[in-house]
C-alpha cells in the first residue's frame, strides 16, 4: 500500500508503515527529524499521487477543544483556520 503521512516531521507513522511492508512517505513543512522518504514542503503538491491511504496529523494545539479559551486568539491570528 502506498500511505502518504501529511503533518508529519517525525517520521515515526511514516516509519511504521515502512516496517510492516508499505511504501510511505511523510510531509511537512518542517524538514524530518528521521532520515527517511519525507517531502518539505505543502501536502497539496502531493496529494494526487497515486496514493493509497493518507493520514494527516494537523496541530492539534490550534483545534482541540482543551484550548477553547484561546480561540477568539486562534481565529484571529489565522492557526485555527490554516489547520483546519
Amino acid at each position: 500500500m502506498r500511505v502518504l503521512v501529511a503533518c508529519e516531521y517525525s517520521g515515526r507513522v511514516r516509519d511504521s508503515f515502512i516496517a510492516k511492508g508499505h511504501e510511505a512517505m511523510s510531509c511537512d513543512l518542517l524538514p524530518t527529524e528521521k532520515p527517511g522518504p519525507h517531502y518539505q514542503g505543502d501536502v497539496r503538491d502531493v496529494m494526487d499521487y497515486p496514493w493509497d491511504l493518507m493520514i494527516a496529523h494537523p496541530p492539534c494545539t490550534d483545534l482541540s477543544v482543551s484550548g477553547a479559551a484561546w480561540f477568539e486568539k486562534k481565529k484571529t491570528n489565522g492557526f485555527q483556520q490554516m489547520s483546519a
